[in-house]
């Protein structure tokens, strides 16, 4: 009996459906919606990204809050600097789409001039990740600029260490004793496969 209603139901529907075409459009354009934008769309949509993050750094480096009461350690983060670092994210899930971005020197040129805005502060932690590709080398010098900045130096370690670059040693050894673990983590990690001695 119950599955007797089962089909009954099943018909009703699909007879539904059939004679409501309105409904069956409505079917149609959620499936279309779901269609994959093209690369072109995906990096322009990526662009003004990057543009709305670059609208929100203050103009003037603006002065550090205050350290959380229940972590004392950790600096409170500015609304802009937490907004900038989802948008560098959502760039990051975005690309994921049309990996080859990845390799845009239109893209990867605003983002490394971005990245060098200290204004925003850790808010460009996720856009320094975005850089985190071998063929991204040519921008090692100026990512390592930023290796004093208290800001994202621990990111400019690891990106080293992503990029594969070498002659740091002097800037990075400084930090093998960090206070944060991961830091000191990439900080060693550096120095053991590009300055030993065995390097020399």
């Amino acid at each position: 009996m119950i599955n007797i209603l089962k089909k009954i139901t099943n018909w009703m529907s699909n007879s539904s459906n059939e004679n409501n075409p309105e409904k069956v459009e409505n079917i149609a354009k959620t499936k279309i919606s779901t269609k994959k934008t093209s690369k072109l769309e995906t990096k322009q949509k990526v662009l003004e990204l990057i543009e709305k993050a670059e609208n929100l750094t203050p103009k003037k480096m603006e002065k550090d809050l205050p350290n959380m009461e229940n972590h004392p350690d950790v600096r409170q983060a500015h609304f802009y600097e937490n907004e900038i670092w989802r948008i560098g994210e959502e760039i990051r899930v975005l690309i994921l789409e049309h990996k080859g971005l990845r390799k845009d020197d239109s893209i990867n040129d605003r983002i490394i001039n971005f990245c060098l805005n200290k204004n925003s502060k850790k808010g460009r932690e996720s856009f320094i990740m975005l850089l985190w590709y071998k063929h991204n080398q040519k921008y090692a010098e100026r990512l390592a600029s930023l290796i004093d900045d208290k800001y994202v130096y621990g990111h400019i370690i690891e990106g080293l260490n992503k990029l594969q670059i070498e002659g740091y040693c002097e800037k990075v050894s400084k930090f093998t004793n960090d206070e944060r673990k991961w830091i000191k983590k990439q900080a060693n990690k550096y120095v053991e496969k590009y300055c030993t001695q065995h390097r020399i």
